[in-house]
């Protein structure tokens, strides 16, 4: 839980300030990262849902244009990394100090009910906030304009030819 929940908190504090020199997901090395949040949506739709570029183009397009999409992304990166690393700290320490049948209940059952429950306050809070998006893009459409560039590259590198 840490090892996955510490890059979403690190990401959603510092957003769009940490620079790494590899590729991470869309991003080329050295862009700054958004939230983890973006990232793993971003991954699991272009990739296992079949989205692919398209969906990569127009995820960023909605990232970089909404100030309320962005918040939501950085606020649930927080949230999740937050609670799992607080949560993966509490139960190494129960499992280290408690007998094994117990150490055991605690890995495995209390991961899942912290999954299930941040999923159903995740699923509450974005709908909530996707409402306020519609509402408030349907009443002031003149905000919807590029106020953040992730630089990503549209293209693929020319490939060079070593003879």
């Amino acid at each position: 839980m840490i090892t996955a929940c510490f890059p979403l908190l690190i990401t959603g504090v510092f957003e769009l300030c940490i620079r790494l020199p590899i590729r991470v997901s869309s991003l080329p090395p050295n862009e700054p990262l958004p939230p983890g949040a973006f990232t793993l949506v971003e991954d699991i739709i272009a990739v296992d849902g079949h989205g692919g570029l398209e969906f990569r183009k127009a995820w960023r397009a909605r990232y970089e244009a909404s100030t309320i999409m962005r918040k939501l992304l950085r606020d649930l990166s927080i949230f999740w990394g937050a609670t799992g690393t607080i949560a993966g700290a509490a139960f190494i320490v129960v499992s280290w100090t408690t007998t094994d049948d117990i150490a055991i209940g605690v890995g495995y059952g209390l991961p899942w009910l912290w999954a299930i429950v941040c999923a159903l306050i995740s699923i509450k809070w974005t709908r909530r906030e996707l409402k306020r998006e519609r509402e408030e893009l349907h009443e002031h459409p003149q905000l919807v304009k590029r106020q953040v560039s992730l630089h990503i590259r549209d293209d693929k590198p020319e490939q060079q030819n070593i003879a």
